[in-house]
Parts: structure tokens; sequence; C-alpha cells
């Protein structure tokens, strides 16, 4: 079994070293491990998109049961997939949108991280005595394992804010 927090710590390091770029990918064939990448690469975006629209479907299929969902890096809350999919069947929508604006995928075999920023757009929070809605931008690493010849993401954690939340622009 995968020490998951082992993983994850250690991506958490890696990220650190790691210039976040985008992949640049050659026309023509491409190898199967690209093409995996590529797929991970765009199951990441799908996945984020799922938690601004609330697709349940897409939650359901292609995040682990074991999921921990790690806001921040040392102070941060967590949740579960049960709580991704509770608040997907929410009526109000906590973001805006999730958008990923660069991604970098390694492989090793059947676990993948994901290196990736994301340019977040969320609700306001009354206990941050917030009115308007609130904009920043976050480097993550996400855990995949496939697991039955399907990716499953197992661990979203926060490795840095690059942009603090602040009012977004109207």
């Amino acid at each position: 079994m995968i020490n998951l927090k082992r993983t994850v710590a250690l991506a958490g390091l890696s990220l650190a070293f790691i210039q976040i770029t985008a992949i640049a990918q050659s026309p023509g064939k491409m190898s199967k491990s690209a093409a995996t990448e590529t797929e991970l690469a765009e199951l990441d975006r799908r996945l984020q998109e799922a938690l601004v629209s609330g697709d349940v479907e897409i939650i359901e299929r292609y995040v682990g049961n074991d999921l921990i969902f790690t806001h921040g890096w040392f102070e941060g809350g967590t949740e579960t997939k049960l709580k991704l999919l509770e608040n997907a069947r929410k009526e109000t929508r906590f973001y805006v949108h999730r958008r990923v604006s660069s991604q970098v995928v390694e492989m090793h075999d059947d676990v993948a991280l994901v290196f990736g920023r994301l340019d977040v757009r969320r609700q306001p929070l009354a206990k941050n005595q917030e009115t308007l809605q609130m904009c920043y931008a976050l480097n993550y690493v996400h855990l995949y394992v496939r697991r039955k010849e399907r990716w499953q993401f197992v661990s979203h954690r926060t490795a840095q804010k690059v942009e603090p939340s602040k009012p977004c622009p109207r």
C-alpha cells in the first residue's frame, strides 16, 4: 500500500524545486507515457471544473473514496470525497471558477503526481467578514493512483499561495 502522506509530503518538497511550466507536446504520434500524461492533465482539469459545476458523476467516478483534500500547506482544513459530493449537491456553488493555468505530470507506474497552478474565484466567507467574491492563485500537488484500469484522484495539497486572496475585479 502506498504511504499517501509520505508521497504527498515528498511531492510538496519537490514542488519547491520545480518551476511550473506548461508541457509542450511535439506534433505526431505520442508515446504511451506522453498519452497518459495528457490524459491525466485533462482529467485534472475536468475535476476542477466538476468542483465548480457540481458534476457529481465525475466526482463519483474519478475521486477515490480515500481522498484527502487539504486546503493550505500546514494550517488548512481537510475534506473527504463525501464532503466534495455534499458540496457538489448544494444549490449555491462556493467556487465561481477553478482554472488550471499550468500543469506538469510526473509518472511513477500506477501512481502520478500532477503539479499545477489554479486561479480561483470563490464566494465570500462570512466568517472572514468578506462581502465580495475573492480571487487568488495557488500552486498545488495532486496525487493519482490507477485502480482497476481507472485513474483515481486521492490527494490534493495546496503547496503555495502565489497570489493572496483579494476582492475580485468586477
